[in-house]
């Protein structure tokens, strides 16, 4: 175990954040004296998909290690394990259901703490346990897929600080099932003239890596947390009563509700906003660009993004990135 004090931290929206303090662990044996060292600490892998505040007085703990190994369809992941490696993992040694995820950043071990998902596909389809170190109790603890509470977007590891993911324990499928119905991958194989019959796991990932770079800028680049709000989930007559009056609202049916599009919503109303220092990215309103912005204009833009959406369409927005203060 290693610590590094007063730090700057990486985050992929470039927000200026100085941490207090950083634990590296590294290896699995050191979660038991973890608890000496700390009281009031959180996990942050990445920063792919957090918004950070000007300062965290908090302990950072971050993993340095990391170990990955499949028996049979069983693929297990600990530690600092990136998703891209996994992606790459599954498709090298012939596991299949996780195509569709490609090019998502961040940790394997963060994962499931958004649920993250794209194309149809949800990282919980796949999940058969996840191991955590619990801060609490001291002790490690094996949760089953319906005990981590996933929904969309959501998981207990949002509510539940005290949880830290060491491992987590995917089944996936010994067979190719590609899921090919979202409208986007469906346009992309009619615009190249690919034939569904003779896609490939390998193509198929380089398809969602292709579509995925087309809307989404690189935060390298461009710094963003790629999709800043929620698309919005509406029961069938929400939904009809808005189309009565917005006919020509985006929607598509996932998981026996009907979702519509939040960067439709924002196009509508974006207009109305004024900021040197956030972008709205062009080909996809669901996206923020840093252009030298802080934390608080930062949250003060999205407020007005969800009052302006909420005042229009009665609908209230939901932001997706995990917000850190």
């Amino acid at each position: 175990m290693k610590f590094i004090e007063n730090i700057q931290l990486n985050n992929y929206f470039k927000l200026p954040c100085r941490a207090s303090r950083i634990i590296f662990i590294e290896n699995e044996d050191e979660f038991i004296s973890l608890n000496e060292f700390t009281s009031n600490a959180i996990v942050i892998g990445e920063a792919s998909n957090l918004i950070v505040a000007d300062c965290i007085n908090k302990d950072i703990i971050k993993f340095d290690y990391k170990k990955i190994h499949h028996e049979n369809n069983y693929l297990s992941i600990s530690g600092a394990v990136t998703w891209s490696e996994v992606i790459e993992y599954t498709l090298k040694n012939h596991l299949y259901g996780l195509e569709n995820l490609t090019a998502i950043p961040g940790l394997a071990t963060a994962a499931p703490v958004q649920n993250i998902g794209a194309y149809g596909v949800q990282i919980s389809d796949f999940i058969d346990s996840i191991t955590c170190w619990d801060l609490k109790s001291e002790q490690f603890k094996v949760l089953t897929n319906k005990e981590c509470v996933f929904d969309y977007r959501k998981s207990l590891f949002q509510t539940n600080k005290s949880l830290i993911i060491h491992k987590v324990l995917l089944k996936l499928n010994d067979s190719f099932n590609p899921v090919l119905t979202y409208k986007s991958i469906q346009d992309y194989f009619l615009q190249n003239n690919i034939q569904t019959s003779n896609i490939t796991p390998s193509k198929l990932s380089e398809v969602v890596r292709t579509i995925r770079y087309q809307r989404l800028p690189d935060p390298f680049v461009h710094p963003n947390v790629g999709s800043f709000f929620k698309n919005p989930s509406l029961s069938s007559s929400q939904f009809f009563d808005l189309k009565s009056n917005f006919s020509d609202i985006p929607f598509w049916e996932e998981r026996d509700a009907i979702k519509i599009s939040a960067g439709w919503l924002i196009s509508s109303i974006k207009n109305s906003l004024l900021s040197n220092s956030i972008e709205i990215f062009e080909t996809n309103n669901l996206v923020l660009i840093n252009r030298g912005t802080s934390y608080t204009q930062l949250l003060e833009f999205s407020d007005k993004i969800i009052s302006l959406v909420f005042e229009k369409f009665g609908i209230k927005l939901t932001i997706e990135p995990e917000i850190i203060s």
